[in-house]
């Protein structure tokens, strides 16, 4: 079942610039594949698909299934194979499944691959346009390093850039918080807190596909006197346009990495059920490495 999140107008004011060192490349000799950056901090990236294309996608830690516009579907002559409801921040749907006979990113090839089919012209903007979105169930496949600060997406299926990444590790729960309609396989779920919300502990999804930290519902554990002090303009995961708000600056713990003045953006509305307590972006990093399969994070802050 697929965790939509919020795609929202406003942009992270660090976003990332690459290093002019063109002889950058992927540690322990893994096959480097440069991204393209939008200037809202997403990353696209060509892939492949049952030997077609490349076609541009959005790398997307923070949704499950690999997506695929009907447009592109049509193209390569997919044939839904089912379908599901699937439920999100604020509303359920129904969305049709097929598979691929591979999907292919860079040298590494993943065979008979489930693809949801999904509009996803309501989420492009003019810099923005990708036909298909690439999910944490393709992801969770491999070591996953994600370099900012080179325009590097590495994906490893032999270990060999653990021990060579530089940073910050940070453990993740190996049993992270689930919920009955919302089951949380192949996101990356991250504990923090936040200076305002005293000793409690949220978890945020991290989320390579979204430009802005997010909170879901924050009067649950934030003081009522932290009144949001800008109202924004964006839109919801399902595409339809909404209305956000941005909490004042505040200090994020991760482990022993501190983030400081942090702004969340919070829908206007507070009931949603999610999961999780939010989102909260890669880019605000300058790299990420994330092994799925044994649960540990390595950040290198800015």
């Amino acid at each position: 079942m697929s965790i939509f999140k919020w795609f929202t107008a406003v942009a992270i004011a660090s976003t990332f610039v690459l290093s002019a060192h063109a002889e950058a490349s992927c540690p322990g000799n893994v096959a480097s594949l440069r991204f393209r950056p939008s200037s809202r901090s997403q990353i696209i990236v060509p892939v492949t698909i049952n030997h077609a294309g490349p076609f541009n996608f959005l790398v997307d830690t923070g949704t499950q299934f690999t997506m695929i516009d009907p447009s592109l579907a049509g193209e390569l002559r997919l044939q839904p194979k089912g379908s599901a409801e699937l439920v999100g921040v604020g509303f359920k749907t129904t969305a049709s499944f097929a598979r691929v006979d591979s999907l292919e990113v860079g040298s590494r090839v993943i065979p008979n691959h489930l693809v949801e089919l999904q509009d996803l012209r309501m989420l492009q903007s003019a810099d923005l346009q990708f036909q298909g979105i690439l999910g944490g169930l393709f992801l969770d496949h491999f070591d996953v390093l994600i370099d900012y600060a080179h325009g590097l997406l590495c994906l490893d299926d032999q270990k060999a850039m653990r021990s060579l990444v530089k940073g910050v590790r940070l453990e993740l729960p190996a049993t992270p918080p689930e919920s009955a309609d919302a089951p949380t396989r192949g996101l990356v779920i991250i504990p923090v807190r936040l200076e305002s919300a005293g000793p409690r502990q949220l978890y945020l999804a991290f989320d390579s596909g979204s430009n802005v930290p997010f909170l879901y519902d924050p009067h649950k554990y934030l003081p009522p006197q932290l009144v949001p002090q800008l109202s924004v303009a964006g839109q919801g995961g399902d595409g339809k346009k909404q209305s956000f708000s941005m909490l004042p600056s505040q200090d994020l713990q991760i482990g022993s990495i501190k983030l400081q003045q942090i702004s969340f953006v919070v829908p206007s509305h507070s009931d949603y059920e999610a999961p999780v307590d939010g989102l909260l972006a890669t880019a605000l990093f300058r790299s990420v490495f994330i092994s799925y399969v044994d649960h540990f994070l390595i950040l290198t802050p800015r």
